[in-house]
């Protein structure tokens, strides 16, 4: 269990290497002020003691007011040191989320289409801050209590041995049974977060089709299912609920019940006359300092919770495939053919091909449409094209460069596509069509609009290009999304033009514009279509049948 954590606790470490120093200080500071605290509070009930024995007020005065000082100090130093572990905490959520976001964006999509939109938002949305609010916890308890400990125990056991070996001995007992009760709270826990995640993924599969759902009659199977989620975690809260409370109590007998053998043994030296009754009264709270220490067992039992959002964080980063993306790069003129699939065979499952022995070029300038039955395999030559995808056999070639030597990121800025359901984001339309260039130019905006047809409804509208666009574009219509999507196609002015049904949601008269665009374009891009539109035909050059 404790090198489980361990194991964890280092591999989060690695995401605040920017704020290591924050940490340390932080958790030195938290040490400090626990050391403090039980000094302070020994000090005074000793010194408060000493004065009722002397029946003089002004001395309980004088204790009461000594111990305002480090009052102030002790409240200072908690403030900077929850200052420093929450700078190190922010940091380290932003360095996991964009990790992750890496992992994410950056796996082929045969991976990345593996799991529910809805499981990986609740990594960021549950697993990250239960897993990074954990680390603070998990160090400081620790650290914070061999502190106190070390220094009342060096104070104990200066008064009488036997004082400390009854502390020792309490604590050990509390670090047993406490032990016990972690492993189980670690299984419920990881338990509560998976069903944490199929709850997100019941609601955003009900959010994405509200419309679906309600056509089709499926809200009350979604809502069965939502439900369903609901009272898995419920019963998985009450069982964690139930241990804690369990654990709770036991703790609370066996504080109760450790105060009073503590205090017996304190009166033993007291009426021995071993220690003075001031003397006792610091001891007595000093030897609680010495239990503290094994209290870090508490810790494997109030982190669980926490760290079991780790367990499904790793697992996921763990069993993500990665892009391999060499160093290659070409910066001169492309050369011939653009495009080349020799033999290629690809298929989601290895049993069952949905392309085979797919043979093909692509020259400088030219424009293929790529045509046949619906779920052929069409789209996914497109995104062979790109390295989206991995090949099961044969070889794919790029201006005569084997796709596996290319940089990925050099290899899709040769590319712009403009898929069957184009994506927009946040943001103006100018900068939905400016979309990944750096700055941007809006002669070349507004052009890029018209060869793809989108100007003059984009002038229509009271803010024109300056328009803020809704999520997912859903304040405008299919085909004026298609339409932005090709213009940001085009404002790339990149070699290889990749379509993917890209008219397939316009008015003729729309689509009649895009064509003349891709008819001027020939001979000065190399243009792949997918497309079931006859009208498409007669503009290309040639025609792959993908079967």
């Amino acid at each position: 269990m404790i090198r489980d954590i361990t194991k964890k606790v280092r591999r989060l470490l690695g995401y605040a290497a920017n704020t290591k120093f924050h940490m340390m200080a932080g958790i030195l500071g938290f040490s400090v002020r626990g050391l403090l605290g039980v000094w302070m509070i020994a000090d005074f009930l000793g010194n408060a003691t000493q004065a009722i024995e002397n029946n003089n007020s002004a001395e309980l005065c004088y204790a009461l007011l000594w111990a305002m000082p480090w009052l102030a100090a002790i409240l200072a130093i908690q403030a900077l040191s929850t200052w420093l572990t929450g700078v190190t905490t922010a940091s380290m959520t932003v360095s996991m989320r964009k990790h992750l976001m890496e992992v994410m964006i950056f796996s082929p999509l045969q991976s990345a289409n593996s799991s529910h939109s809805g499981t990986k938002l609740s990594y960021y949305t549950n697993d990250i801050p239960a897993a990074t609010n954990s680390i603070v916890k998990t160090l400081t308890i620790p650290v914070e209590a061999l502190v106190i400990g070390i220094g009342c125990f060096i104070y104990v056991i200066s008064v009488h041995w036997m004082m400390a070996v009854i502390s020792v001995a309490i604590g050990i007992f509390t670090y047993i049974y406490s032990i016990l009760f972690a492993k189980h709270l670690h299984r419920i826990a990881v338990r509560m977060q998976q069903f944490r995640g199929i709850l997100e993924v019941r609601i955003k599969t009900l959010l994405d089709g509200m419309v679906t759902a309600r056509m089709y009659g499926m809200k009350d199977k979604l809502e069965s299912e939502m439900n369903e989620a609901s009272e898995d975690l419920m019963k998985t809260g009450i069982s964690w609920a139930w241990l804690s409370g369990f654990l709770g109590g036991v703790n609370n007998v066996v504080s109760r019940l450790s105060s009073n053998i503590l205090i017996f043994a304190a009166g033993w030296l007291f009426l021995s006359n071993i220690v003075s009754l001031p003397e006792l009264m610091r001891v007595s709270h000093m030897a609680g300092g010495v239990i503290g220490v094994f209290h870090i067992s508490r810790l494997l039992v109030d982190i669980q919770k926490s760290l079991a959002g780790c367990d499904r964080i790793f697992e996921y980063i763990d069993s993500t495939e990665k892009e391999v993306s060499r160093n290659f790069h070409r910066e001169h003129d492309l050369a011939d053919p653009i495009i080349s699939f020799e033999n290629v065979t690809f298929g989601y499952d290895d049993s069952a091909p949905i392309i085979t022995n797919l043979s093909f070029k692509a020259h400088k300038g030219e424009m293929i449409a790529l045509i046949g039955r619906s779920g052929g395999g069409k789209s996914t030559v497109l995104r062979l094209a790109q390295g989206l995808y991995e090949k099961q056999a044969g070889d794919i070639t790029v201006s005569g460069i084997p796709l596996d030597q290319w940089n990925l990121h050099a290899l899709r800025n040769m590319a712009s596509l403009v898929p069957q359901e184009p994506v927009l984001f946040p943001g103006t339309i100018a900068q939905n069509i400016a979309l990944g260039c750096d700055g941007f130019d809006m002669s070349m905006i507004e052009q890029a609009a018209k060869d793809a047809g989108a100007h003059n409804f984009i002038s229509a509208m009271p803010e024109g290009y300056d328009t803020m666009v809704s999520e997912r574009g859903n304040s405008l219509s299919g085909g004026q999304r298609q339409r932005i999507a090709i213009a940001r196609a085009l404002y790339r002015e990149t070699p290889i033009l990749l379509l993917d049904e890209a008219t397939s949601a316009m008015d003729s008269e729309s689509e009649a514009v895009v064509y003349e665009t891709l008819r001027r374009l020939k001979g000065n891009k190399t243009i792949l279509f997918v497309t079931h539109r006859a009208s498409a035909l007669n503009i290309a050059d040639k025609m792959i049948t993908i079967p």
